[in-house]
């Protein structure tokens, strides 16, 4: 890749991929909320551009260059809060999402790629496919998301842009972001005891690092219409990277398997597949789960002075 677009370049997977880009010689335009901190590496390649994401469709008339690889598409509003409940600040980005495509062809962009996530496809099959499940507070962010996938990649075919759906599994690493791990890290450096379901569904987890460097893959191959899981090659059952978890703060905490009573509905082992990925591109995972969890443990204890971290 030369030259790629990134919205929400800011965001804890947008700083990554943005910096990993630079880092390797591409030209990047970096789309930031108006007003954010931005945590990127100093280059001559870097072009920063306040970005209003519900005015998606004037973004050709903020760029003057025309023709690049890709346009990566991370800029949501509401990800966390009451604002990833609020069904109309979700729709409202499955309309700038649409938009984006929309700019990302009249830019002459080869491809845009839409990251989606396997919490998605987790959320929406619990709360929908089993009877009395009843949604819960991630459930109007996840199906939105879901949604403009959809949207925007009939919307790419109509219009004639190359679409890659990128499937993120759990993305951690060092960030004061709310997230699983995050969460129950920080409960576990505190002393605090910390719930959980019964550990019993697989899962998956992909350190930060891996997970820009697979997206720059699935970029700078960019297969026709194509989808790419994107995630560790150990998935394993949830209990046992808690386990892992638990032992790399103090293994004598424990943790409490089965206090929180959900929906589980279990991904087969073949939804984690990652052959496609490294077959079409070439990646491996270079971070192994307890090597990036004693990284993250690091860090927080450095940054997370208002979690109050040991």
């Amino acid at each position: 890749m030369k030259r790629i677009i990134i919205s929400g370049s800011n965001g804890f997977i947008g700083t990554n991929l943005t910096n990993y880009a630079l880092n390797h010689g591409v030209e990047v335009f970096a789309l930031v909320f108006p007003g954010t901190v931005c945590s990127f590496v100093s280059s001559p390649l870097l072009h920063i551009i306040p970005f209003d994401l519900q005015k998606a469709s004037s973004l050709p008339n903020l760029i003057n260059e025309r023709g690049f690889d890709c346009f990566y598409h991370f800029a949501w509003i509401g990800v966390f809060g009451k604002e990833s409940a609020d069904y109309i600040t979700q729709t409202s980005n499955i309309v700038s999402a649409c938009e984006a495509v929309k700019a990302a062809k009249e830019l002459n962009c080869n491809t845009f790629i839409y990251p989606s996530s396997v919490m998605e496809y987790d959320c929406m099959r619990s709360s929908s496919a089993i009877d009395g499940a009843v949604p819960n507070s991630r459930t109007s962010y996840y199906g939105a998301k879901m949604a403009a996938c959809l949207l925007a990649k009939h919307l790419a075919s109509q219009i004639g842009i190359n679409f890659v759906e990128a499937v993120l599994s759990n993305v951690y690493g060092p960030t004061l972001n709310p997230g699983f791990i995050t969460n129950s890290l920080t409960k576990f450096l505190k002393g605090e005891h910390a719930s959980f379901s019964s550990g019993e569904q697989f899962y998956d987890f992909i350190y930060i690092s891996d997970a820009a460097k697979a997206l720059y893959y699935v970029g700078d191959k960019r297969g026709a219409f194509a989808s790419y899981y994107i995630g560790s090659e150990n998935p394993q059952k949830l209990k046992y990277f808690i386990l892992d978890m638990k032992d790399c703060v103090d293994p004598n905490i424990k943790p409490g398997f089965g206090e929180i009573k959900t929906s589980v509905v279990d991904m087969n082992l073949n939804f984690f597949d990652t052959q496609k990925l490294s077959r079409e591109t070439g990646f491996h995972q270079s971070v192994d789960f307890k090597t990036g969890i004693l990284k993250t443990i690091d860090w927080l204890k450095k940054n997370s002075k208002n979690h109050n971290c040991n």
